[in-house]
């Protein structure tokens, strides 16, 4: 009855459904290249860094330029990551080493110390590195978890991990991290 009143036939009744597969197979492939492109390698082994990490594989990381403005001093290296798991949420990564002055004040240790008598401070190892792990809830941001470590000839290391989930569940993500960091040991120049 159709074809009575509009007078139309396919001329290939095939090529429609054709086109639409074909269509639908280069969509796909275009969503996959696009996915892969943005993904992160788990193993971080920045050039020129001193340091290499591992981030945690229970999450989908990718680059996250232009998320940290102003906080890191010019000597200092900074790398940025978003992460997210359903169960976790998302969370921004953000990973930074300098040179430092020399070994840490003692006013910077007595103020360590005292955080962790309230608990607000714990010690955690950072690859072979002893380092202190700070904890702060804010209701708006979530949780923050920082961990600074330090080498008494010049070298700082901060983690910083902000997240939408549970206290527990980041803090397990932070100590994989931080059990990952590996020295790199460094180039020797030739002359």
């Amino acid at each position: 009855m159709w074809k009575e009143y509009t007078r139309e036939s396919p001329a290939r009744p095939g090529w429609a459904l054709a086109a639409m597969v074909v269509t639908f197979a280069a969509t796909l492939v275009l969503a996959q290249w696009t996915t892969s492109s943005r993904r992160v390698s788990y193993v971080q082994e920045p050039a020129g860094w001193p340091i290499k990490f591992r981030l945690p594989e229970s999450l989908h990381w990718s680059h996250a330029r232009g998320v940290i403005k102003g906080s890191a001093s010019k000597d200092a290296r900074v790398l940025a990551f978003i992460g997210f798991e359903p169960e976790i949420g998302r969370c921004i990564l953000a990973i930074s080493c300098r040179a430092s002055a020399g070994p840490i004040g003692i006013g910077e240790l007595l103020g360590h110390g005292f955080r962790m008598f309230d608990g607000r401070n714990r010690p955690i190892r950072v690859g072979p590195l002893k380092g202190v792990l700070m904890t702060e809830s804010h209701p708006d941001e979530g949780e923050i978890l920082r961990v600074q470590a330090w080498i008494d000839d010049g070298l700082e290391i901060v983690i910083e991990l902000h997240g939408e989930g549970h206290q527990a569940a980041l803090q397990k993500l932070m100590k994989e991290l931080c059990d990952s960091v590996e020295l790199r040991p460094a180039a020797n120049p030739s002359p």
